[in-house]
């Protein structure tokens, strides 16, 4: 007689029994084509919005650029970020970018009146270095003067060339010749670009620019074993900050000066945040609970249809948790304030 308490297992249910497994295919989701192309089509909205509103901002609110300067007049300047970062307690950083703004007009105004004699008035020099202008008057001198000198290089050529005496003088005259085109637009070319300072620099690129450089130094301080460069003394000697000093730069400074010093830029930067992430991250976050609760793949039309069409959903979702604690934290402060007050608290 068979025993009837034996069972047969047809199959198991290797997800119920190992639940880990669904890492596997969250890793299947995440890497799912469509939502790396939003992912990535949002990143570079974000970038192209920035640099947008960079080409829109006054050059008076702009950041104030890093400043190279020969070895024999010092050490170069940090850019404002920089600036900010390494400034010294009790300093008035709103001063201290005013001077080094001054700084910057002061020199253009030199250059257009004395160097460059392009404009000659005072208060005419005075008023294009003030508003970033006058570039183009700059650029066709400088060209006009490289010109120059490509032309007296080219004389200089001539008649060498026709004094050689063998090959081996040819060969050094005509290298000589190269050399000279070559520091003649170089040369130029550098004037330009640090005189092209006076229009300031994009306060995105800059925040940019120096988030990605805290992310490097991170890696870099990580593969020199250096944790707290930056905190204490560093045991290294190593120019760039440690870990723990990068990730505080990446996380408070950087944004802090940005809040700080631009806040109206900020607060735009910010709604054109939202509004992408609404759209895209709305359609992201569509096509991964499709794809996890149906097991289905939606398209990206469907998916933008979807996150554009609760467009305010999505923008409100962070918003009103923000303003709940913004209330919360106002009726705290009333009721201390009213505690705090002589013969009623």
């Amino acid at each position: 007689m068979a025993d009837e308490s034996s069972h047969v297992i047809r199959g198991i249910n290797w997800r119920e029994t190992f639940p880990f497994t669904q890492i596997f295919r969250a890793f299947r989701v995440a890497i799912h084509p469509t939502k790396l192309i939003l992912a990535l089509v949002a990143l570079l909205a974000l970038y192209l919005g920035g640099r947008i509103l960079d080409s829109l901002w006054p050059v008076q609110d702009r950041a104030i650029p890093a400043v190279m300067r020969d070895p024999t007049e010092g050490p170069a300047q940090d850019n404002e970020v920089g600036l900010f970062e390494h400034k010294k307690a009790g300093v008035n950083f709103d001063e201290l970018r005013k001077a080094r703004r001054g700084e910057l007009e002061d020199a253009y105004v030199r250059v257009l009146r004395d160097d460059l004699k392009v404009e000659t008035d005072e208060a005419a020099a005075k008023n294009a270095a003030h508003s970033g202008g006058d570039l183009g008057k700059v650029k066709a001198e400088l060209i006009k003067r490289r010109d120059e000198a490509v032309k007296r290089a080219k004389t200089n050529y001539d008649n060498a060339i026709k004094n050689a005496k063998d090959a081996n003088e040819r060969q050094r005259v005509e290298d000589e010749y190269k050399r000279a085109v070559r520091t003649a637009y170089a040369d130029a070319a550098r004037r330009y670009k640090q005189l092209g300072k006076i229009s300031g620099q994009g306060i995105f690129i800059q925040f940019f620019e120096y988030e990605v450089a805290q992310v490097n130094n991170v890696v870099w301080a990580v593969v020199a074993d250096d944790w707290l460069g930056g905190f204490s003394a560093n045991p290294l000697n190593r120019n760039a900050p440690g870990v723990l000093q990068s990730i505080s730069n990446f996380c408070v400074t950087g944004p802090w000066w940005l809040v700080r010093y631009h806040t109206t830029y900020f607060v735009l930067f910010l709604i054109l945040f939202s509004v992408i992430w609404a759209i895209f991250g709305g359609a992201i976050a569509r096509i991964a609970a499709v794809h996890v609760a149906r097991d289905e793949k939606l398209s990206l039309s469907a998916a933008l249809r979807f996150s554009t069409g609760k467009f305010l959903s999505f923008i409100f979702a962070p918003i009103i948790p923000l303003l709940i604690v913004l209330v919360v934290g106002f009726v705290v402060f009333l009721g201390g304030l009213v505690g705090n007050i002589p013969g009623i608290g």
